[in-house]
């Protein structure tokens, strides 16, 4: 009777080991964290497996890539928006099943530069009984490890063995954790174990170094193909033989012609009378036809003005369709040029080194590719305004010097917030070299540099004009033969301001429904109305007018 006893309880102790060692799952993770965040990961996996399944799915966590199974590359899937591995056979898995998985988290740093390692990934749908770790890191640290699970939560630790040496971690779960469970390790780090590199300012250098490049291009290619001297005015009473009002563009900066400036310059010739109704309208009386002693262009654009009438609505279609093709034609430069190079490719070099210096600076703030495009964009559009502000102080228009001045201004502020303002001024300087290398055009042949000489010469004059009184005495219409000349250079107010105390007799060829007053502080806004009219910019429209508080409004 004692032998059976004692044989049956052999029997269930064989039985119950048996048991306790085939139904057990473990896994043994080694997680190496390398000073960039990423971290590679070894775990040896075993897996008992009571009823044949066709797969198995094993979470990895955030940022899995490069995964090997048994020495076997595997694809990574997504899993419940989790990247895992799947495992299918088609005899299916049962019984003990042993895994060696090996892959890698690509960045285990946070925006806040927390470490956080997913030991166990959330959705293993096995129980693990054991569960044991080793975590290297870069070096020794000092901060305290948090370990967390689904099921624990933080006070999983209370339930965990730890040993801590130098830069290494090694510890286990004490007790059995639940399928679905997951294992995370999070940490605060410092700069000795993960510099912080910052994702701005690498491109930064490269960017500056093209602006520069870029910028000595375009010196190089004036230097080679548009370099000429400075200009000497010649100081002279009259404007130069064949640059009346509308052609001061065409001589000075190569542009088109200006049709309203001619009309001026027709009516101070005696070709026309110019006359504003009380609604504003200006209209075009023709006195003579217009012979041989003015150019054959300027001669068909008079008969397109009036056709077989005597009067011309500037207002009306037809005036305003002239004035667009005239703006739209070829500058009246010949004989004033060389051949050389081309200024636009100049200002075209310079631009696009005004857009690298933004490049620079916006990668300098953010790091951002879509960013620094956008960027680049904005400083090619700014660099590409500035040149053309330099013909602001010598022409009535005063649009490009705005414009100029406010990409300038832009630029400034741009590289005052990313931290760059010394950038900005260097970009101002650039793109101002590059609009005063350019600002008269190509290069010059002698009887153009003796145009652009005289017309700044006489530009001078109007500014400084002496003894009007006397002028005026040999020439009482002196003031409104050369007020189109001095509005077409951008001095008519300084030139109104020479005869500020003198009164005028009435305008011979500009008439209108109401007194426009006979002194020339009170007539010249009047003129740059009637001009703006001309240009199809009714009063209203133009604000610029609103800086001259003395204008006589008509």
């Amino acid at each position: 009777m004692g032998r059976f006893w004692a044989a049956l309880l052999c029997c269930l102790l064989l039985v119950t080991a048996v048991a306790g060692a085939g139904s057990g799952n473990t896994m043994d993770i080694t997680a190496r964290v390398s000073s960039d965040g990423a971290c590679q990961m070894s775990v040896q996996m075993t897996l008992n497996l009571a009823q044949p399944v066709e797969s198995v799915t094993i979470p990895l966590g955030s940022g899995a890539k490069d995964a090997t199974v048994n020495g076997v590359e595997a694809p990574i899937r997504q899993v419940a928006g989790v990247p895992s591995l799947v495992l299918t056979s088609e005899t299916g898995y049962t019984g003990q099943l042993s895994l060696a998985l090996d892959y890698t988290l690509a960045d285990c740093l946070d925006e806040d530069w927390t470490l956080v390692l997913p030991l166990l990934a959330e959705g293993l749908a096995y129980p693990m009984d054991a569960v044991s770790f080793q975590i290297t890191l870069p070096g020794a640290f000092s901060q305290l490890p948090i370990f967390t699970s689904g099921y624990y939560g933080a006070d999983v630790d209370n339930y965990m063995t730890l040993s801590i040496s130098g830069g290494e971690i090694t510890g286990t779960v004490d007790v059995p954790l639940r399928d679905r469970e997951s294992l995370t390790f999070t940490m605060e780090t410092d700069p000795t174990l993960f510099p912080r590199e910052s994702g701005t300012g690498h491109f930064s250098p490269v960017a500056w170094l093209c602006a520069l490049g870029l910028a000595l291009l375009a010196l190089l290619y004036w230097l080679v193909r548009l370099s000429w001297k400075p200009f000497r005015p010649v100081v002279q009473t009259q404007p130069p033989v064949g640059a009346e009002p509308g052609e001061l563009g065409c001589k000075l900066f190569a542009r088109s012609p200006d049709l309203p400036l001619m009309v001026l310059s027709w009516a101070r010739l005696g070709y026309l009378t110019i006359h504003i109704s009380q609604e504003k309208a200006v209209t075009l009386h023709k006195r003579m036809d217009m012979g041989n002693e003015r150019s054959a262009y300027e001669n068909q654009l008079f008969r397109q003005v009036f056709g077989h009438g005597q009067l011309a609505d500037t207002g009306g279609r037809r005036f305003q369709s002239i004035r667009q093709q005239v703006s739209a034609g070829r500058p009246q430069v010949q004989g004033l040029f060389r051949k050389s190079g081309l200024p636009v490719v100049v200002r075209l070099l310079s631009a696009l080194s005004g857009g690298f210096l933004w490049v620079g600076m916006a990668d300098a703030a953010w790091g951002r590719p879509v960013w620094t495009v956008m960027a680049g964009l904005a400083g090619t559009v700014a660099a590409w305004l500035v040149p053309p502000g330099f013909t602001a102080p010598f022409s009535w228009d005063r649009r490009p010097g705005w414009r100029a001045l406010a990409a300038a201004g832009i630029t400034l502020a741009f590289g005052l917030f990313t931290g760059c303002f010394w950038v900005g001024v260097a970009f101002c300087l650039v793109e101002s070299v590059a609009g005063l290398l350019i600002v008269f055009g190509g290069r010059r042949s002698p009887a153009g540099r003796q145009m652009v000489q005289s017309i700044l010469g006489f530009r001078q004059q109007l500014k400084t004009l002496t003894n009007p009184a006397g002028i005026l005495a040999q020439n009482p219409n002196y003031y409104y033969d050369m007020a189109p000349s001095a509005l077409a250079l951008g001095v008519d107010r300084q030139f109104a301001a020479r005869f500020e105390t003198l009164r005028l007799p009435d305008c011979p060829w500009l008439v209108a429904d109401v007194p426009l007053g006979n002194h020339a502080l009170e007539w010249y806004p009047v003129l740059r109305q009637v001009t703006q009219i001309l240009r199809g910019k009714f009063p209203g429209g133009d604000r610029r007018q609103r800086r001259y508080p003395k204008r006589r409004r008509i």
